[in-house]
């Protein structure tokens, strides 16, 4: 049995090297990328107005986020743990504030509805805040407009938001949350939003799931540790 379990820790040492590098090497990449996006967004703007420059600004535009979400994502991986508490009604009635005019101009409500005043959990605020947010900006984005975005906070400590678009069809659901997966061939970005929420929930021992909607639309569900 010795040789065999030598060989296993051999093997799993090398999964963990090779997660690590691949870890360092899209974080740097996503670092030097910065610089050069910002320098073509400055001339870029020196160009005349026309078609090609908001093509070629909105190009530069999406590359700066995919940059900044890599980053995001890479950061929150490489933390263990989280301290200090958040308000979760009040970080996702700050959420819905700040994410109000994104919906309008897509035509799409956002409701409220929460079971308690205030509810602490374990957490970062940043981290929770930016997870219930990316959670919103993809119910938003295949929200039908003339709509509503639901978003609900229960007593324990799950945050609900729902859409009345598409739903997710016959997708296996955890592969939304995985990076660079875009199960719907004609969705925008990166498939990058959804693994954010993914890890930071981990990170706050929590867990999130998706589903259909019984009369239309998709349900994500974080719950978080209380």
């Amino acid at each position: 049995m010795l040789p065999l379990v030598r060989a296993v820790n051999d093997l799993i040492r090398q999964v963990n090297a090779a997660q690590g590098q691949a870890t360092f090497f899209l974080s740097a990449a996503a670092h030097e990328m910065r610089t050069p996006l910002t320098v073509l967004r400055t001339r870029l703007e020196l160009m005349e107005e026309g078609q090609l420059k908001e093509k070629l600004i909105g190009d530069v535009r999406r590359l700066t986020r995919l940059v900044d979400q890599l980053l995001t994502l890479m950061s929150i991986e490489n933390r263990r743990d989280v301290t200090g508490f958040v308000d979760l009604v009040a970080s996702a009635r700050k959420v819905l504030k700040d994410r109000s005019p994104v919906a309008e101009e897509a035509g799409v409500t956002l409701e409220f509805e929460h079971a308690v005043e205030t509810l602490e959990i374990p957490g970062d605020a940043t981290l929770v805040e930016s997870a219930i947010a990316n959670l919103i900006d993809n119910a938003v984005s295949f929200a039908p407009a003339g709509t509503a975005v639901e978003v609900s906070v229960d007593a324990r400590g799950q945050v609900i938001v729902r859409d009345h678009g598409h739903g997710i069809g016959l997708v296996d659901p955890d592969t939304l949350f995985e990076p660079f997966v875009r199960p719907v061939a004609s969705r925008r970005g990166y498939g990058l939003g959804l693994a954010i929420v993914a890890a930071i929930v981990r990170l706050h021992g929590g867990t999130v799931r998706a589903c259909n909607a019984h009369s239309g639309g998709a349900v994500f569900t974080i719950a978080f540790r209380i």
